[in-house]
């Protein structure tokens, strides 16, 4: 059920991008939608913060690389993974494919969230980007809360009742030593 979430991020994250570059010019900050967020599209060449600029080509395989461990990695560890780590790689799978289908496509990332108030002049992002981070701190955080320790045996938990070969059905405890006899 949680692999629903994948196509319907990466359509969210589409449909903003083409809604931003329809309605907002690029490069000119524009609408604020208040608490110091601004809709302002940028064509971003790089990687988050603007970091390895015209790379396009060699991040989008990047993308893809990594999109197809995601997918690999979850569908050999299924039942392994606990819900949120679940939910975490979900989320960068989505971000990760919604920017790679950008960079191969068009040879650029839109993107269109400012985040700017006086003390902070933020990068632009897009709704894959956010999922990348907050599925990127969600698998931390997954990763900080204690395991539980592998289960024991069930019979060595429980008092094991056998039927006995020498008997017509009557049951009795498991001759197993008892912790408790110990």
């Amino acid at each position: 059920m949680i692999y629903i979430l994948v196509p319907l991020l990466i359509l969210a994250d589409q449909l903003t991008k083409i809604w931003s570059f329809n309605k907002f010019i690029p490069g000119v900050p524009s609408q604020s939608v208040g608490l110091g967020f601004y809709f302002t599209s940028v064509k971003n060449t790089g990687a988050a913060f603007g970091i390895f600029q015209n790379n396009t080509l060699a991040l989008g395989i990047l993308s893809l690389l990594v999109s197809a461990f995601l997918i690999l990695f979850v569908i050999r560890n299924r039942n392994k993974l606990n819900a949120l780590s679940h939910f975490a790689l979900m989320l960068i799978l989505s971000g990760a494919i919604g920017n790679m289908i950008d960079r191969l496509y068009l040879g650029y990332v839109r993107d269109f969230i400012h985040f700017n108030i006086p003390q902070l002049n933020f990068a632009v992002f897009n709704i894959a980007d956010s999922c990348v981070v907050v599925g990127a701190s969600l698998l931390f955080l997954a990763n900080l809360r204690p395991t539980k320790p592998v289960a024991v045996e069930a019979e060595s938990q429980e008092t094991n009742i056998q039927a006995s070969p020498f008997s017509t059905g009557e049951t009795h405890p498991s001759t197993k030593p008892d912790e408790a006899s110990l």
